[in-house]
C-alpha cells in the first residue's frame, strides 16, 4: 500500500510527504518520454522498473544503448542502470507487481478517420491491471485526449485489476519537449482523484524537476493543459508556414524576433514531429463548434503534402524519365504518437507515391523504425546526385554535408542557416527563388 510510503517531514507544512527515496515506480513506453522519465526517477527515487512489450527496445536499454532520448539520456542511463535504480523489462504485468506508483508514458495517437486511437495505452494497461494493488496509483502521462483518465484509463484498469475506488488516479502533464533536459527543468502539471494521489504526483513531479509544478483539481483540467499548449504550438507553426508560403517574408527571421519580443518560442516554419494531436484531441473531446481548432487541424494535417508538391514542382518530376531522387535532410523531433502517422512519414509516402525515391539523412536523430529502409548517413549522403534536397531540421552536423555536390533545388522548409547554395526555395513556393 503507498500509503506506509507518507510521512510527516514536512514541518510546519500541513499535510504528509511521500517518503520518495524508498518509491518503487513503474514506467510504461520506453520511447523518448518514457526514457527521459526512467532517468529522472530513477536518479530520485529507489528503484525504477522500465517496462515495454517492444523486445528490442528493452534489450538497448539493458545494453545502455537507448533507442531514443537523446545525448543526454544515452549518457546517464549506465549509470542508473549499473547502481541498480533502473532495470527495463517485457514482463508488464512483473514491473506492476512491483510498483506503487505507475507512469503510463504510452500516450495516444489518432487515426485515419481523424478520431483518437488509445488502443497502445489501452493495451498496456490490460498487460498491468493484473500487477496493479490497491492503494497504488497510476498517473497518465499525456499526451491524451481530455477525459482518457477518468474513463479509458479507469474502465480498463476496472476490468482486469481493482476497483478504481481502490486505486488512485493521477495526471502529470510535462512540457511538450519531451528531452530530458526540458522535462528536467520545466513546469508540470499534476492533478488526481484524490488528495492523495494529487500529493504523491505533486510530490513525485517535483523530486525529478527543478521547475513549477502546479496542481489543479480535476485530471482532465491537467489532461486539457496538455492538448491546448500543443493545439497553440500547432496553430502558430501554421501561422509561420502560411507566412513562408507568401511572397517577400522571411518567417524564419520573423518567428525568432517575435519570440524574443514576446519571451514564448514560436515555432518557425516547416513542419513538427508529431501529428497535430493537439488540436485532434480537442476536436473529438469538444465535438462541435470549433472552426479554429478545425483550420489547425487540417493545415497542420495537409502541410506535409504541400512539401511533395513543391518539391514535385522544383524537379518538374515525371516518372517517364527516370528515378528521381529526394534527399530529405533533418527529422523533426518525434512525438510519442504513431510514427506511421508523423509528418516526416506522411511525406515519404507523398513522395514514394508519386514515384520517387526519397531518402532520409539525419545521423543525430531517432528515426521512426518504418523509415529505416530510407536512412542514409552522412557520408552514403555525399555521394548522391538528388534530384532535389528538402530540408526539414537545421543541424550542426550538416555542414558537413557537400552542397556544392547537389546541382539540385533546395527546398528549405525551416529557414535553415545552412548555405545550402543559389538554388534555394522557400517551402510552397516553387518561383520564389532567392540567393543566399
Amino acid at each position: 500500500m503507498i500509503d506506509a510510503l507518507f510521512d510527516d517531514r514536512r514541518s510546519g507544512v500541513d499535510g504528509d510527504a511521500l517518503a520518495i527515496e524508498r518509491l518503487d515506480v513503474a514506467v510504461y513506453g520506453l520511447d523518448r518520454t518514457g526514457l527521459a522519465l526512467s532517468v529522472l526517477c530513477a536518479q530520485a527515487v529507489g528503484s525504477v522498473t522500465a517496462a515495454d512489450a517492444d523486445g528490442s527496445r528493452v534489450s538497448a536499454v539493458r545494453r545502455g544503448q537507448p533507442p531514443a532520448g537523446g545525448p543526454l539520456v544515452a549518457s546517464a542511463l549506465p549509470d542508473e542502470i549499473e547502481a541498480g535504480r533502473l532495470r527495463s523489462t517485457t514482463d508488464i504485468a512483473a514491473a506492476a507487481a512491483d510498483a506503487r506508483i505507475h507512469l503510463l508514458a504510452v500516450g495516444a495517437g489518432l487515426r485515419t478517420d481523424d478520431t483518437p486511437d488509445c488502443s497502445a495505452l489501452r493495451s498496456t494497461l490490460r498487460d498491468a491491471a493484473a500487477g496493479v494493488d490497491p492503494g497504488d496509483i497510476v498517473v497518465v502521462i499525456p499526451p491524451v485526449p481530455p477525459g482518457t483518465t477518468e474513463g479509458v484509463v479507469a474502465r480498463t484498469l476496472a476490468d482486469g485489476g481493482p476497483s478504481t475506488e481502490a486505486v488512485g488516479l493521477g495526471v502529470w502533464a510535462l512540457p511538450t519537449d519531451r528531452s530530458l533536459r526540458a522535462i528536467r527543468s520545466g513546469d508540470s502539471v499534476v492533478a488526481g482523484t484524490d488528495d492523495r494521489s494529487r500529493e504523491a504526483v505533486a510530490d513525485l513531479a517535483g523530486a525529478t524537476t527543478a521547475g513549477t509544478v502546479s496542481t489543479v483539481p480535476t485530471v482532465a483540467t491537467a489532461e486539457c493543459v496538455d492538448a491546448v499548449e500543443r493545439t497553440a504550438e500547432e496553430m502558430l507553426r501554421s501561422l509561420s508556414n502560411e507566412l513562408a508560403v507568401s511572397a517577400g517574408i522571411d518567417a524564419a527571421t520573423v518567428a525568432e524576433l517575435v519570440s524574443m519580443r514576446v519571451d514564448r518560442p514560436l515555432p518557425g516554419p516547416g513542419v513538427g514531429g508529431s501529428q497535430p494531436i493537439g488540436a485532434g484531441f480537442l476536436r473529438d473531446a469538444v465535438a462541435d463548434r470549433t472552426p479554429l481548432t478545425d483550420s489547425v487541424y487540417r493545415s497542420t494535417r495537409e502541410f506535409p503534402r504541400l512539401i511533395a508538391e513543391t518539391v514535385l514542382d522544383a524537379v518538374d518530376h515525371d516518372p517517364e524519365d527516370g528515378e528521381t531522387t529526394v534527399l530529405i535532410v533533418g527529422v523533426p523531433e518525434a512525438g510519442a504518437d504513431d510514427a506511421a502517422a508523423m509528418p516526416l512519414s506522411l511525406l515519404v509516402r507523398a513522395l514514394t507515391r508519386a514515384e520517387t525515391r526519397p531518402l532520409v539523412c539525419d545521423p543525430v536523430a531517432d528515426l521512426p523504425r518504418g523509415l529505416t529502409p530510407h536512412a542514409v548517413s552522412i557520408r552514403a549522403a555525399n555521394r548522391l546526385n538528388p534530384d532535389a534536397v528538402v530540408v526539414l531540421a537545421d543541424r550542426l552536423v550538416f555542414e558537413e554535408l557537400d552542397w556544392e555536390r547537389y546541382d539540385a533545388p533546395v527546398v528549405d522548409c525551416c529557414g535553415s542557416a545552412l548555405d545550402v547554395g543559389e538554388d534555394r526555395q522557400r517551402l510552397g513556393r516553387p518561383d520564389s527563388l532567392r540567393s543566399r
